[in-house]
């Protein structure tokens, strides 16, 4: 069985490693991430894909976290930033739902 993961905010870092300790996870999806507690991101090369969403206007973390962590990743990755969007990314919530949607079939197509 092959699994997907997403973590908002601290919850970033946590799928990030729950990913890097498993073979079973094959795409994480991190929104508003924080950097702290990433370290293993570039464990998941080649096996599991990472896309990264974040606010540019995000008060909590900023969108230099997300940034962080996929410069350590290695392929496949992709980072997305909303220029509008808080922490919560309500404000493009339906590009969110069109990009994760994207994303989880591109990752289905690679695996067949």
């Amino acid at each position: 069985m092959r699994y997907r993961r997403f973590g908002h905010s601290l919850g970033s870092a946590v799928v990030i490693q729950a990913a890097a300790e498993t073979l079973a996870v094959k795409a994480v999806i991190a929104l508003a991430s924080q950097s702290c507690g990433t370290g293993a991101v570039a464990e998941l090369a080649t096996r599991c894909t990472l896309l990264l969403l974040h606010g540019e206007a995000d008060p909590v973390l900023p969108p230099a976290c997300s940034e962080q962590i996929y410069e350590r990743a290695l392929e496949p990755k992709r980072l997305i930033l909303y220029p509008e969007a808080g922490h919560n990314l309500d404000e493009v919530a339906d590009e969110i739902e069109e990009a994760v949607q994207n994303w989880i079939i591109q990752q289905l197509d690679r695996e067949i």
